[in-house]
């Protein structure tokens, strides 16, 4: 799936200019920041809402 959606996005018209692969070697470090920084919050939610709904079958049982 993975390639088929490579191919579909480095062959097709509106795609190929976006140059999907242009850059594969290239580590864009500040845009990965931004990203770490968003994804410590999102798995800090996740945790508490995995926690919640433990307790709470903990409790049930």
């Amino acid at each position: 799936m993975f390639l088929a959606g490579l191919w579909f996005a480095t062959t097709r018209r509106p795609f190929r200019d976006y140059h999907v692969i242009a850059h594969v070697w290239h580590f864009d470090w500040p845009f990965m920041r931004h990203l770490i920084a968003i994804g410590i919050q999102i798995s800090f939610i996740f945790l508490m809402e995995y926690r919640l709904f433990s307790t709470a079958a903990f409790l049930a049982a």
